[in-house]
């Protein structure tokens, strides 16, 4: 049974589908943290955000040491969609923002 799940999470299609959605749910709880972030509570604010930065480096730390000793197999693969759901929400958030600032203008 174990090998069978150690087989599929370390095939390369299913490690990089899992490294996008954990990049991408490590962007949307980045992004939550800023809501918190008000002119009356600024000091409060920038300490949850520092946290949730933090927080969100030592949760894909621990997944990529993770997966690169329990599924070596599938590190790369892994690593890989990791950087990739990263860039390619922040690409999404730029592009969001970029098109609020050409609204205003």
């Amino acid at each position: 049974m174990l090998t069978a799940i150690e087989t599929f999470l370390g095939h390369p299609a299913v490690a990089i589908i899992l490294g996008l959605l954990f990049g991408a749910l490590l962007l949307l709880l980045s992004r939550h943290s800023v809501k918190f972030l008000t002119p009356e509570s600024s000091a409060a604010g920038f300490a949850i955000v520092a946290g949730s930065l933090l927080l969100r480096l030592a949760l894909a730390a621990s997944a990529l040491l993770a997966y690169r000793f329990l599924l070596p197999d599938g590190f790369l693969w892994f690593a890989g969609g990791l950087a990739a759901g990263f860039v390619v929400m922040y690409t999404l958030e730029l592009l969001k923002y970029a098109r609020v600032r050409t609204r205003v203008r």
